[in-house]
């Protein structure tokens, strides 16, 4: 299957699959964020004894845990929904996939926890190279660390995006492998389908990014010059709407991708044992 055809397939698929893709992008960012938040900041306002603050602190950690679980499970059941559209099939829900939670666990519990630890790691690091480095010193740091961020964003759109997708593709396709086994399997897969994949990332996904990202600069801007009340809450809106917008579309268009592009695990596994 070409680009074109590539293309033509998720515009198609993008009609039926907006609506449900939407519903799971907002689900998790609410039980993810937006709920602890709010049960944190309303609890914290009844607890005004240090031992109540402590079980506030307690049932928000546990809330943000759980939260995060879920909105991991629900993109994960938005990829899989995408990718058997992508397949032919009709394809789940992705809140479906919380009756397959068994199957599942692995991905959720390790790309919950990763995160999670490259987070503090990385916020641990500042924290420490910032005692340790005077003024001028720490300043150059992180002009550097500007520069990294911007090769890692480049980075991720020509390359760890689509060896992301070919690994989270092979454990949709045999979660009963395990979570490393899609790894080492998605890694190698990714790589070797890299020159296939490219094109389709360079022609419908990166313009989308760009796109996403001069939008909101633009918004903040006009934000920023106009100096109307409540028109910065509107530009966030706006903006929000568009990075949602922007997501299902990479969503599907990945569905697609993935499913004419990369091979299933056992297949490839069965070739190397020949």
């Amino acid at each position: 299957m070409r680009d074109r055809e590539l293309f033509q397939r998720a515009v198609r698929a993008l009609p039926v699959l907006a609506l449900p893709l939407l519903a799971s992008r907002v689900a998790g960012s609410l039980v993810k964020d937006s709920i602890p938040k709010m049960v944190g900041m309303i609890l914290s306002l009844k607890a005004g004894d240090p031992l109540g603050q402590g079980g506030v602190l307690f049932l928000v950690l546990l809330l943000s845990l759980t939260g995060m679980l879920a909105a991991v499970l629900l993109s994960l059941g938005a990829s899989l929904l995408c990718l058997e559209r992508g397949e032919g099939r009709r394809g789940i829900m992705p809140w479906a996939i919380f009756g397959q939670w068994r199957r599942y666990w692995g991905w959720a519990l390790w790309m919950g926890v990763f995160p999670v630890l490259w987070r503090a790691g990385k916020k641990a690091g500042w924290l420490w190279l910032g005692s340790q480095l005077d003024d001028i010193a720490f300043a150059r740091f992180n002009q550097a660390i500007n520069y990294y961020n911007v090769a890692l964003n480049v980075a991720t759109l020509l390359l760890f995006s689509l060896l992301a997708l070919s690994v989270q593709t092979a454990y949709l396709r045999s979660p009963e492998g395990g979570f490393w086994r899609a790894v080492r399997f998605g890694l190698g897969e990714g790589l070797r389908k890299w020159p296939k994949t490219i094109g389709a990332q360079l022609k419908f996904v990166v313009p989308v990014h760009l796109g996403l990202g001069i939008s909101a600069i633009l918004l903040r801007r006009l934000a920023l010059q106009a100096g109307i009340p409540g028109l910065s809450l509107l530009c966030d809106g706006v903006g929000q709407g568009l990075n949602l917008s922007g997501s299902i579309w990479i969503l599907t268009l990945y569905g697609q991708l993935a499913a004419s592009r990369y091979d299933y695990p056992e297949k490839k596994e069965e070739v190397e044992t020949l």
